[in-house]
């Protein structure tokens, strides 16, 4: 009898924890999910409303709240939630540039993302000349990799740019170049690769153009390379239709005259090989960025040298030690 006793007591106990809390006793209770749901609705819009109105740091606080609150409970119609949406939608409205420059100047070198971003911010704000100029610039780098997609608008953007710049139209700030003068040296740069392959006179134009500004493009010994493979172009097809023509016979007004209108097509290409391998030459770091390519830029400059001045090589050594002081020619 005891043990049967002992058996029910068990089987009460352990009915009545199984029971919720507040059938145990009064004095304990459930929290509501309705009060839970709450009191996190109220901890995400203290932290929002306390941040929103802070500093940079202090807004993505804000930000980061609200987006909280909002992804937790989309289907809010009260004061708070509307509040809620409105400032974030005003907050991503005004991050969008800066998200823009950080795609394309940071480390993340998110050049789609960019240029999406960035067709938003132009469609509101289409002279928006920090915009303008990092699309513009980031042609340069994703034609100059073989990536044509962005291509067209880049090209749109940067000479939008250097319109707006040439008419007086100044950013906030020049960063992450140092002035306009750098600024317009690589859009024009930037132009220059991105006609390269398909209008190559256009290219001409513009990398001498970046050459003009007194800023990096204009010691990039690159530049000048791009412009002797450009500018050789015409002059080895006049070459060769010269040599074909006259080459191991008597000089006639004709043939002098179709020599004087090679060495004329020469003469920018000599110059930009000089240029190209002076350059690569001005300090210990670009000698050993350029050191392989200096090399067969020497090559080609000594060949073209001495096409144009009888089979000699004389004066050409003053002439890359010089070169950098005299402005380059615009075609």
């Amino acid at each position: 009898m005891k043990k049967l006793a002992s058996y029910i007591a068990l089987s009460l106990l352990a009915l009545v924890a199984l029971l919720p809390l507040s059938a145990q006793g009064a004095g304990v209770r459930a929290v509501p999910a309705r009060a839970v749901v709450q009191d996190d609705k109220n901890s995400l819009y203290e932290k929002f409303h306390k941040n929103m109105a802070g500093d940079i740091n202090a807004q993505k606080l804000a930000y980061d709240a609200a987006k909280e609150y909002l992804q937790k409970y989309p289907n809010d119609t009260d004061a708070k939630a509307k509040e809620i949406k409105a400032w974030v939608a005003r907050f991503e409205e005004q991050m969008r540039p800066t998200e823009v420059l950080v795609k394309v100047y940071g480390r993340e070198k998110d050049y789609p993302g960019a240029y999406a971003l960035g067709k938003q911010v132009l469609a509101t704000e289409p002279e928006n000349l920090r915009i303008l100029t990092a699309l513009g610039y980031a042609g340069m780098v994703t034609s100059a990799s073989g990536n044509t997609d962005f291509t067209t608008d880049a090209m749109a953007y940067a000479r939008k740019a250097i319109q707006l710049l040439e008419a007086g139209k100044v950013p906030p700030d020049w960063k992450p170049f140092a002035s306009k003068e750098e600024t317009l040296g690589w859009l024009n740069y930037s132009l220059g690769l991105m006609t390269f392959r398909t209008t190559p006179r256009d290219s001409v134009i513009f990398l001498s153009k970046a050459a003009q500004y007194e800023a990096p493009p204009k010691k990039d010994p690159l530049l000048y390379y791009y412009l002797a493979t450009l500018r050789s172009q015409e002059f080895e097809k006049q070459r060769s239709d010269y040599n074909a023509k006259y080459d191991g016979k008597e000089e006639t007004p004709e043939s002098k005259a179709a020599l004087e209108q090679v060495n004329a097509l020469l003469d920018p290409v000599i110059d930009a090989f000089a240029r190209a391998v002076a350059y690569a030459d001005a300090d210990p770091q670009m000698q050993a960025r350029f050191q392989q390519q200096k090399t067969d830029w020497m090559v080609k400059l000594t060949d073209r040298y001495r096409f144009r001045h009888n089979n000699s090589d004389a004066g050409l050594k003053e002439l890359i030690d010089s070169v950098r002081a005299k402005p380059l020619a615009m075609p």
